[in-house]
């Protein structure tokens, strides 16, 4: 099934994607092509802490968010099962989550964002029986506005967050998804 908003068509090229890119829950294992990828210096321009984060630290926060119930991380992979990029949520009380997704640095541009994102949604809606995802995105940060508006996610305005201005970028599960 693909999830999108009304209004928003998905092109043949977000589906040819979206059947090559696959999302797997994130191990410990992992922790190299996660860690990379948050102090890429593209990924810290546009996220909401801008420093670099020492391995020490980041293999820390890493083994708790994998144990807890607050966070869910996937690694996104391409057709050869060759990590590309992480998804992660950030479960909020009730029944919705923050989603938020970076990219190595040369995965970037090619299509795969969209399709991570299209997955991100079934497995929200599937696996979690969340009711709605949401994203806040710094304002320049053009090339995840884009992705996340052709995933069908819809801006709801701004939002200040650590003094930084965010656009709020929401998806909503669609009535015919049914819960496992």
């Amino acid at each position: 099934m693909i999830f999108r908003s009304e209004g928003h068509l998905i092109r043949n090229r977000e589906i040819t994607f979206m059947e090559e890119v696959c999302l797997r829950p994130a191990e410990l294992k992992d922790i190299m092509v996660l860690w990379k990828t948050r102090n890429d210096p593209e990924t810290r321009k546009y996220s909401l802490s801008l420093d670099y984060i020492p391995y020490s630290n980041y293999k820390r926060w890493l083994e708790t968010a994998l144990n807890s119930d607050l966070y869910a991380l996937f690694i996104i992979t391409d057709s050869q099962n060759q990590p590309i990029g992480q998804v992660r949520f950030a479960f909020n009380a009730g029944l919705s989550a923050e989603v938020s997704i970076a990219l190595l640095w040369n995965q970037r541009g090619r299509g795969y964002g969209t399709a991570a994102l299209l997955k991100a949604l079934e497995i929200g809606y599937r696996r979690f029986n969340l009711n709605e995802l949401y994203a806040l995105i710094k304002s320049e940060n053009i090339p995840s506005i884009k992705a996340f508006i052709k995933a069908g996610f819809a801006n709801q305005g701004t939002v200040l967050l650590e003094e930084t201005v965010c656009l709020k970028f929401v998806n909503k599960k669609p009535r015919d998804v049914k819960n496992p």
